[in-house]
């Protein structure tokens, strides 16, 4: 949820973003400095994901415009 890098996962893969949140801080726990360190440095590799412009439709979203 701070960097979007789980999210950014989840999306990719198909998977569910909050059982990867909870791995993740799993990890982060018990390996410490090492897990923490392997997420800033994926926060720094994996590209933002634009946002959509004014008025576009993104998929789910539904298909109105307010």
């Amino acid at each position: 949820m701070i960097a979007g890098v789980c999210q950014g996962f989840a999306n990719h893969f198909g998977w569910d973003v909050t059982l990867l949140r909870v791995i993740a801080v799993i990890i982060a726990l018990i390996t410490i400095v090492l897990g923490v360190l392997i997420y800033l440095i994926l926060w720094l590799v994996i590209p933002e994901e634009p946002f959509p412009a004014q008025g576009q439709v993104t998929p789910g979203k539904g298909s109105h415009v307010l």
